[in-house]
């Protein structure tokens, strides 16, 4: 496997002559870049001098090309292993209409963080922890609607661990070109990470790998479809080139360019199916059966509202070697309000605790559990319905939640486990 060699003057250079720019251009911002179809904040070259433009972008390239095999040896741990571990966190897909905008609205704004705090243990400490966003966010109240969402829902989310938004969704370009840009400008203002949404071809293509947790990481975005409304705002030139479209062909290319980059793990955010499929159907299977061929290690998967059933196999690498994949074919609904059908207000938070062994260039998944959630509404004394995420299992029913619909939700979460494939991941009532 090629790896990039790393080039320019050591270390300690870099870093005397950042503190010697920092003293001329105090408040100048470094920033990186992370993994796969992930985009992170970056500050503008015309705020730098030249000088210190070349430093950003020896920094960045340290950061984001892989070591040579003679470095990972050097880096071993003190026992010689060369065994390193990633956790990560996955919750499904987040719609804010009309009325839990009201419900999150507060003197001068909204807060969306309340919403997230019963179930940010699960989120907090995971290296990398990712929620899709099926909708676009603004800071033109004109605009809010069920896909457009206020700009302190981002905000809200980050103050709950995540750290990854994926935007590849139906959704993506129902405001065209300057939804995405518009979307992208308030995520890399809030210092979190984005997939799925780009600004040019060129990004799309770059395709950056990023350590993550000790393991080099690549992260692929994909959405199976555009709604009608996205399409009618672009050609298809320029649909092209701001998403990812889910086609085999593309996606084989696509894990092959990591690989060759570096990757250990490579992780595809696939939305895909219909919103109505209550389990996943015979072509997504086979879907998720060619993108394991291809190379994918963990498939996280998006768009029908319920969630479906997850997988765990073992595979035979090219070298005879054998790696653990882990496949969840709908995470479901995270955060909605169109809807109290028991089975898409039940969503989860997936937990994937995985060990890379470069030695043998091998995965291993070290531990896998899930905890169901449940979308909380209630009605404050002045009649305004609230909304909270909170675990599903709880076994005594939190504040403003009766009896009944502390039965039905723990009826959802028994449902929900005898569903999901108990040899592939454990369930966590709270």
């Amino acid at each position: 496997m090629a790896r990039r060699k790393r080039r320019g003057v050591s270390l300690g250079t870099y870093v005397l002559t950042v503190l010697c720019m920092l003293t001329l251009f105090a408040g100048v911002i470094m920033y990186t870049r992370i993994s796969g179809d992930i985009d992170l904040i970056s500050i503008s070259p015309k705020m730098l001098s030249e000088p210190t433009e070349m430093i950003r972008h020896s920094l960045m390239d340290a950061q984001t090309h892989p070591p040579t095999e003679s470095a990972r040896t050097e880096n071993a741990t003190a026992d010689g292993s060369q065994v390193r571990t990633l956790s990560i966190a996955a919750a499904g897909q987040i719609t804010v209409g009309n009325d839990m905008r009201r419900s999150a609205r507060v003197d001068g704004g909204y807060d969306f963080a309340s919403l997230f705090e019963p179930v940010s243990h699960a989120i907090m400490d995971a290296d990398l922890s990712v929620a899709t966003l099926r909708t676009l966010v603004t800071d033109e109240s004109s605009r809010y609607d069920t896909y457009f969402a206020p700009m302190e829902l981002v905000g809200g989310m980050k103050a709950n661990g995540f750290k990854l938004f994926n935007l590849a969704t139906d959704r993506i370009l129902d405001g065209g070109v300057q939804g995405i840009e518009k979307t992208r400008a308030i995520l890399q203002s809030a210092q979190v990470a984005t997939a799925g949404a780009y600004l040019s071809a060129e990004e799309r293509n770059a395709l950056p790998i990023k350590e993550i947790g000790g393991v080099w990481v690549g992260v692929l975005s994909y959405t199976e479809s555009v709604s009608s409304n996205g399409r009618r705002t672009v050609n298809e030139e320029t649909m092209q080139q701001s998403v990812r479209m889910l086609n085999l062909e593309w996606a084989k290319a696509d894990i092959a360019m990591l690989r060759e980059k570096g990757a250990e793990v490579i992780i595809v955010l696939a939305h895909w199916g219909s919103q109505s499929d209550a389990n996943a159907t015979k072509a997504t299977r086979e879907t998720a059966d060619a993108l394991i061929a291809a190379g994918a290690d963990i498939i996280l998967g998006t768009n029908p509202t319920q969630v479906h059933d997850i997988e765990r196999r073992t595979v035979q690498n090219a070298d005879g070697s054998t790696s653990d994949v882990f496949v969840a074919y709908s995470l479901g609904n995270f955060l909605v309000d169109d809807t109290r059908e028991s089975a898409r207000i039940t969503g989860m938070i997936l937990r994937l605790s995985l060990a890379y062994d470069r030695q043998a260039r091998s995965l291993s998944i070290q531990d896998a559990w899930y905890m169901p959630t449940w979308i909380m509404r209630w009605q404050d004394r002045g009649g305004q319905n609230r909304y909270r995420v909170i675990p599903a299992g709880l076994s005594s029913p939190p504040a403003d939640m009766t009896g009944t619909i502390h039965g039905n939700m723990n009826k959802s979460f028994q449902n929900l486990v005898a569903k999901l494939n108990a040899s592939a991941a454990r369930p966590a009532a709270e």
